[in-house]
């Protein structure tokens, strides 16, 4: 039940080694201290169109330190003194309530504004995670969009206003309503503070992020100058039930394997595929190529703790019909799967009970989608639930709620026209959001609105899990494209197109991440551990 605390972790996650690489800010104000006071009187309420301000507060923090990931270890970001401002609004007649909290550095501010996106059911990153930002000289803000933060979003305190009635008001207020608001009252407390508007704007988000921030172009094409939507979980009403889908697939088996079982499986599959690309590095870089048959390892040999077991056939089904995606009761097509070399304990995890059976522990954030949303009855037990309901299921959650939080639409014309530069990247083994669906969202848009190439570019990332590296494997994390948000603010602000992110791993390998549809092929000459060695080709 705790997973949306999690989902919205491996956004905060991502978030930390993203902003460690920022622009080198030639026009950031070194040294210069703003005059105006932190206080209350300095930022008027906002006038922001239907909704009503209750409260504006500041306070001043200073010495802020933050962790940061910089591959391939910790950094601590320098100390960071900063004017820290809360609007509380509501919307008169609804009964919500909603914050948006700006920070703005007292010193050195560099021009910019970002906002920055959650994870799972959590709107916004907590504080801590905005020191890289403001470190680099960035006034940066976020909303809880009306959501209880502290306990992650947990549906159990807002879902439901009465029995089988949801409460629609906050879950549009945290699938896009807030997601206006955020930069209108955040670029309205840098004005008031710095005597001027931004010179740009931009947004940073993964997982829930990542979907705010292509709902931000969706819905708000003049918000942003440039948009860093990662791992994004478009299509949320296909996603959440595909989180819970490995649960239905082992009741149909009648099978809950251990985790070492799905490691081994795993791992046997990444031995079976890794060289498709031409490279051995423990990663599969080429997952379309890879046509590995779990029932080909069906009685292999493995470790599972200080045990010695082996690979067995009902445990071959269940992988299998997971990489096979999600599928409607003929077997076709419904959604995307997740790749060969996702870690599967994320989605198919099982439990042994006191007497000695095993069985099925749904994903949380799937589970309690399907329980609160979509049957609005929270003490349904689905850990049971077999495909044909799941089926019935996930066609639900689309049809009720696409309109609202689905954040498929294709035709970002108005993004476009407004001058706005989008990145997706996302990573191939991601084992929360099936990779597929970037690729699907970017084709949509490909085939909706002419050179999207001018403004919107998808790359992913070999072997990289859910918003960054695979860390269950330090010798083969995925290659992280540390620097992707330096090379955004180079294509807005220096028409610099990225055609290539540079990717590391923990032991320091880098590869290129190619534009879409393009691949890093190895040259045959070189180190194979050194993006010098790669080109970005049509095919490996």
């Amino acid at each position: 039940m705790g997973s949306h605390l999690a989902f919205a972790l491996s956004a905060l996650f991502a978030l930390q080694q993203t902003t460690c690489a920022l622009p080198n800010n030639q026009h950031r104000l070194e040294g210069r201290a703003y005059s105006r006071p932190c206080t209350a009187a300095t930022f008027p309420k906002p006038n922001i169109l239907g909704a009503q301000i209750l409260s504006v507060n500041a306070m001043t923090v200073m010495n802020s330190t933050g962790l940061g990931v910089d591959i391939p270890g910790l950094s601590i970001v320098n100390r960071t003194n900063y004017c820290q401002v809360n609007v509380t609004y509501t919307h008169p007649g609804v009964g919500d309530s909603l914050t948006v909290q700006t920070l703005l550095p007292l010193e050195g501010w560099n021009g910019r504004f970002v906002g920055i996106g959650g994870g799972g059911f959590t709107a916004g990153a907590l504080s801590i995670f905005s020191d890289q930002f403001m470190n680099a000289g960035y006034a940066c803000a976020f909303t809880d969009g009306g959501l209880p933060s502290q306990d992650g979003g947990d549906p159990k305190n807002w879902a439901l206003k009465s029995a089988n009635n949801v409460d629609y008001q906050r879950l549009i207020d945290f699938a896009w309503k807030s997601l206006d608001e955020l930069p209108k009252i955040g670029k309205q407390m840098v004005q008031d503070y710095y005597g001027k508007p931004p010179s740009k704007s931009y947004w940073r988000g993964c997982s829930t992020g990542g979907r705010q921030g292509l709902i931000s172009a969706q819905r708000f094409p003049e918000n942003y100058d440039g948009i860093l939507a990662e791992a994004p979980a478009a299509y949320w009403t296909q996603l959440l039930p595909t989180l819970f889908s490995p649960t239905a697939v082992m009741n149909d088996e009648g099978y809950y394997p251990e985790a070492c079982e799905l490691d081994a499986i795993t791992q046997f599959g990444i031995d079976a595929c890794d060289g498709l690309d031409g490279v051995k590095d423990g990663i599969v870089s080429a997952p379309d190529l890879c046509k590995f048959d779990p029932r080909s390892v069906v009685g292999k040999s493995f470790t599972c703790g200080a045990t010695n077991k082996t690979v067995t056939a009902k445990g071959a089904a269940v992988v299998s019909r997971i990489w096979h995606g999600v599928t409607k009761k003929d077997g076709s097509f419904l959604w995307y799967p997740y790749n060969v070399g996702a870690d599967l304990t994320q989605t198919a995890h099982t439990t042994q009970y006191l007497n000695g059976t095993r069985g099925a522990v749904p994903n949380g954030l799937g589970e309690e989608w399907l329980q609160w949303f979509v049957l609005k009855d929270p003490n349904v037990n689905l850990a049971t639930a077999k495909y044909p309901e799941f089926e019935d299921l996930f066609y639900r959650s689309v049809q009720e709620y696409d309109s609202i939080i689905g954040t498929s639409d294709a035709d970002l014309s108005k993004f476009k026209a407004a001058g706005g530069k989008m990145i997706t990247w996302h990573g191939t083994q991601d084992p929360l959001i099936p990779p597929g669906s970037s690729i699907h969202y970017w084709s949509s848009v490909n085939a909706t609105v002419p050179q999207t190439d001018d403004f919107y570019r998808l790359f992913l990332g070999p072997g990289n899990g859910h918003c960054g590296p695979k860390l269950t494997n330090p010798l083969a994390t995925g290659y992280y494209p540390a620097t992707v948000f330096q090379q955004l603010v180079d294509w807005v602000e220096k028409g610099i197109a990225p055609t290539q992110l540079l990717g590391t791993d923990l032991l320091q390998r880098t590869q290129p991440l190619c534009q879409w549809p393009l691949v890093a092929r190895y040259t045959g000459k070189g180190n194979s551990s050194s993006a010098a060695s790669f080109t970005c080709a049509k095919s490996y």
